[in-house]
């Protein structure tokens, strides 16, 4: 009897050898998947087609560099599955900056493999939920100019409905939350409104421009920000919290001839399983805390 596919979706795999290939393949033709086919890396590294698949599996096989030019050939078009041979923060980071969606290290079993497939080719939720944010921030007060991004109470709503939506879920995939605070900004200068609504709409475009598309970057009360990463495990917030540090740390920023050097805190925490949104946020939010207990610059938690 021909087994029926269940899934629709069409799967690009490249890899190094085709061997390669065709195992990942295989093992996710069992899964339920049909529409799949295997590129060699030499085949498509000026990769230029109208006809994108919806998802991307990369397997970099120890070519990192060969991979990553791939998935900078896709300008995000497509999401992506990064298989690496080990985590290194500054491939981790290189293929953020591409846009992959995921970033996983092998070995990794097959039922997880097609877990992850499922979160991502659902993946158009987190776009339909950017669109959507466009029409409501029209009716809610927004930092800065041009600023996408969100206020505390929308970004609260967010954080609840993908703390929700993993709850219910069948599949699984790590969430990591930074929470992002910021000190040097005097009494005197946080009193004024102006010179407060700059500055934060400053800093908020350098929180942007640290992450890629698709994480969610908003206000949280008056001296935070907290930033969502989706298929994100704890190295990856990890890393991500450096570069942060890199770019913010120490930097002085000026507005209407007024200054402000910024020293910057972060808290990450990684979801896995908390019963609630709330309980989530408050272990980021300890990670800070415990800071001022300690010369660091990053502290890292768990919600279990």
């Amino acid at each position: 009897m021909t087994r029926q596919a269940f899934y629709s979706d069409a799967i690009y795999i490249v890899t190094r050898t085709q061997g390669r290939g065709d195992e990942i393949a295989k093992t996710i033709q069992l899964r339920g998947f049909d529409e799949i086919k295997c590129f060699l890396l030499t085949e498509v590294q000026n990769w230029d087609t109208d006809n994108w698949p919806d998802l991307l599996i990369v397997d970099s096989e120890g070519d990192d560099a060969g991979a990553i030019k791939v998935i900078q050939s896709l300008k995000q078009a497509v999401p992506v599955v990064y298989l690496a041979d080990s985590f290194e923060e500054d491939t981790f980071l290189t293929c953020y900056d591409a846009g992959a969606k995921d970033f996983l290290v092998k070995p990794v079993n097959s039922s997880y493999l097609v877990s992850r497939i499922l979160i991502l080719l659902d993946g158009g939720r987190v776009q339909r939920q950017l669109e959507k944010r466009d029409a409501v921030l029209k009716d809610l007060s927004v930092i800065g100019v041009d600023s996408e991004v969100y206020t505390t109470e929308y970004f609260l709503r967010f954080l609840k409905e993908e703390v929700e939506r993993l709850l219910a879920s069948e599949h699984w995939a790590p969430l990591c939350l930074l929470v992002v605070q910021f000190r040097g900004m005097t009494p005197e200068l946080m009193s004024q409104q102006a010179f407060r609504t700059k500055l934060y709409a400053h800093v908020a475009k350098m929180l942007e421009q640290c992450c890629r598309g698709g994480d969610i970057v908003g206000e949280y009360l008056m001296d935070k920000f907290a930033i969502l990463l989706p298929n994100t495990s704890t190295n990856g917030g990890q890393a991500v919290s450096k570069r942060i540090l890199e770019q913010l740390d120490g930097e002085t920023l000026t507005f209407d001839d007024q200054s402000v050097q910024l020293s910057v805190k972060i808290g990450v925490a990684e979801f896995t399983g908390c019963r609630h949104y709330e309980e989530f946020l408050n272990k980021a939010l300890d990670g800070v805390r415990l800071l001022d207990e300690s010369n660091e610059k990053v502290h890292i938690v768990t919600t279990s």
